[in-house]
C-alpha cells in the first residue's frame, strides 16, 4: 500500500474512501450515474483489465505527475469520454494503445511508455512526456504546453 492511501477501503466518501481502484470502479458500474469520478490520493492505481466500461464518462485526479499513476492495460477504450489530471499513466507494458471517443489529457506525464491513442478526439494540455512517445491516430487532436525529453509526438490520420 502506498503512503497517503488508506489501509481498509471504505464506502468512497471523503471520510472513508476506497483503499482500491477496482473497488471504485465495482460501486461507480453499480450506479446509475452519466459519469464516474475518481480522486487518487498518492500511490500506483491499477485500472481492473477485466472491467468492460459502458458508456459513462470517466474523470481521473491524481495529486500530481510525481505522485500519482494510473497503470492501464492495451485496449483500455471506453465509448465515452476519459478524462486525466495531474497524474501519469503507466503500464506493464512498453507499448499501450488505448482507444475510445475522447481522452482529454491536462497535466499528465508519460515516463518509459509508447503510449497510442485510436479515439475520435484527443486533447493534451500540460503533457509531458519522458523517454517513449505519443502518438494519435485518426480523430481530431489538440495540444498545447507539450513537453517532451527524449521522447516524440506522431499525428497518422490527424485532422486538428
Amino acid at each position: 500500500m502506498s503512503a497517503g492511501r488508506p489501509a481498509a477501503s471504505g464506502d468512497g466518501s471523503a471520510r472513508a474512501p476506497f483503499a482500491e481502484l477496482s473497488d471504485a470502479v465495482q460501486a461507480a458500474l453499480a450506479g446509475n450515474a452519466d459519469s464516474a469520478e475518481f480522486q487518487l490520493a498518492a500511490g500506483i492505481y491499477n485500472f481492473p483489465s477485466d472491467v468492460a466500461w459502458d458508456t459513462r464518462s470517466l474523470s481521473f485526479t491524481g495529486v500530481g505527475i510525481d505522485d500519482t499513476s494510473l497503470r492501464l492495460t492495451d485496449g483500455f477504450g471506453p465509448q465515452a469520454e476519459v478524462r486525466a489530471r495531474a497524474l501519469a499513466i503507466a503500464s506493464a507494458s512498453e507499448v499501450l494503445t488505448v482507444g475510445g471517443a475522447a481522452w482529454f489529457l491536462d497535466n499528465v506525464a508519460v515516463r518509459d511508455l509508447r503510449l497510442a491513442f485510436e479515439a475520435v478526439a484527443v486533447e493534451l494540455l500540460g503533457l509531458r512526456v519522458e523517454a517513449g512517445g505519443v502518438t494519435v491516430r485518426g480523430g481530431t487532436a489538440v495540444g498545447r504546453e507539450l513537453d517532451f525529453d527524449d521522447a516524440f509526438l506522431r499525428m497518422e490520420s490527424v485532422t486538428d
